[in-house]
């Protein structure tokens, strides 16, 4: 394979604070990481020993989920609602955080947010979260269920069903639940940015295997250091800082490449990678993945 621009990306990514013990999108495609590679999982602790109470009042709640929430979230919150029903006999109400233009989240309501709704109470402990951690807890009068992602807020949900819901009932955590997660960096950035203010840029066209490698970076970079990118196509606004991948329209994806060639394109605020072909777009964003983010020198220098 020919390789047309491989501009020294590696000292692009500058790792700052020091390293701690390794350890541990919202897009619709199948998240099943590429053949060859290992899939990123949020790994659950030991059975939990925090104090706990009894929500005695639980069925006095609605439960209230995100406008448009992933099929990651959506499928563990159609599981979570069956579990209840099929523990206790009893079908809670369930509606979305839609608001209609001028109106405004109802405060102090009796609601179980699952996600990162549009409630107060969810935001103050989003804002806390990295993409692998979540938090189960009263805020207020609300039980907040959330994780840093989507799949953090799978595993919350999963927590909750398999330690908080009993014979005798449904319980929360006296004092709140944080799961938090191990993570290789404090932080990371490019070219002196902090990687979470760059949004992905998922080109038009690309083949299943090609999204699987997209989603499969984005994990790769949330298990590093606790950043859950945001994925949008290149309908969206263009943003300041972007990391550009397949054929986005912008302009360092426009240019034309010869069948079976690749590219790596880097500005002071944009990242390309680009191939012309599925195979070649594979080919660099494996190579991103594998010889970039995961090159995590023991040093940190870049």
């Amino acid at each position: 394979m020919k390789k047309t621009k491989l501009l020294a990306i590696l000292f692009a990514l500058v790792l700052v604070l020091a390293l701690v013990s390794c350890g541990g999108s919202k897009d619709p495609v199948d998240t099943k990481a590429p053949d060859g590679t290992q899939e990123p999982v949020v790994t659950e602790p030991p059975r939990p020993t925090y104090a706990r109470e009894l929500f005695a009042n639980w069925q006095e709640y609605t439960i209230v989920y995100e406008e448009g929430a992933s099929d990651v979230v959506s499928n563990a919150f159609v599981q979570f609602n069956l579990k209840l029903k099929e523990k206790y006999n009893f079908v809670i109400r369930s509606n979305s955080d839609f608001l209609m233009p001028g109106e405004t989240a109802p405060e102090g309501t009796l609601e179980i947010l699952v996600g990162n709704t549009n409630r107060t109470e969810s935001a103050q402990v989003y804002e806390k979260l990295k993409a692998n951690d979540y938090f189960i807890g009263m805020v207020n009068n609300r039980m907040v269920i959330a994780g840093g992602s989507d799949k953090a807020t799978a595993a919350a949900l999963e927590h909750f069903m398999n330690y908080l819901m009993e014979a005798d009932g449904v319980y929360y955590p006296t004092d709140g639940y944080t799961y938090e997660a191990d993570y290789v960096v404090d932080k990371l950035t490019v070219g002196g940015v902090d990687i979470s203010e760059f949004v992905l840029v998922r080109g038009n066209g690309m083949s299943v295997n090609n999204r699987n490698m997209v989603n499969y970076l984005c994990e790769t970079v949330a298990n590093i250091c606790g950043v859950d990118l945001e994925m949008v196509l290149p309908s969206a606004k263009e943003q300041t800082y972007e990391i550009l991948v397949g054929n986005t329209g912008r302009a360092l994806t426009s240019k034309e490449l010869e069948v079976g060639t690749y590219s790596i394109e880097q500005t002071d605020t944009k990242i390309a990678l680009y191939g012309n072909g599925a195979a070649s777009n594979t080919f660099i964003l494996n190579y991103f993945i594998q010889e970039v983010l995961m090159n995590i020198p023991e040093d940190n220098s870049s």
